[in-house]
């Protein structure tokens, strides 16, 4: 068992090894892009791992890269999977949809009362898209869908969102109005 860290440590422990690893990577965007996507994941599994719930991270984890490389290897030649460069594969960016994926699970695992450290999870994510623009490995529109696999992966159906939150509050709204019924019959009879 991991020792439990506050959110504050999380915080810090995140931050420093973000910087390392900027530090330590050649000094050019594709570079700092191609580490992100990695390192981002890394930490948002570490963090799962700490809190006790790396089977859901995994899983997310699983079905982000079935949908970065399914599309990826089956669209062929169409236009939106071609790269700049004119060969294919193109569809969508998978450096950024696992940066993403690594921001969006952090915020929503590690970091949630931390502002500042949330915004540069967020910008993080956003210049691992931009790297591939700018490396002209992508074009915007497979940088954009990066991005909304990416997020989607990371936060669609968690406890208290999506489709399983709601049909939960739902209940929970029932079980609230059936108990305060329950209440006013008694107080009557």
């Amino acid at each position: 068992m991991l020792p439990a860290l506050n959110e504050n440590k999380k915080s810090i422990i995140i931050v420093v090894v973000l910087a390392v690893s900027i530090m330590l990577t050649q000094k050019r965007a594709e570079k700092y892009g191609d580490m992100l996507q990695i390192m981002l994941p890394v930490l948002a599994g570490a963090c799962a791992l700490a809190n006790g719930n790396f089977g859901d991270f995994a899983t997310r984890l699983g079905a982000l890269q079935l949908a970065i490389h399914i599309p990826k290897n089956t669209l062929g030649e169409i236009p939106i999977n071609l790269r700049p460069s004119g060969n294919t594969g193109g569809f969508p960016s998978g450096h950024t949809a696992s940066a993403t994926f690594g921001a969006t699970s952090l915020i929503f695992n590690c970091v949630q009362g931390n502002v500042w450290v949330k915004s540069a999870l967020v910008l993080t994510a956003a210049f691992t898209g931009t790297s591939r623009l700018e490396a002209e490995k992508h074009n915007i529109w497979q940088v954009f869908a990066g991005w909304i696999i990416g997020f989607f992966m990371a936060s669609a159906w968690r406890k208290g969102s999506g489709p399983y939150g709601v049909l939960k509050q739902l209940a929970n709204r029932r079980k609230k109005h059936t108990n305060k019924n329950d209440k006013i019959e008694r107080s009557i009879s």
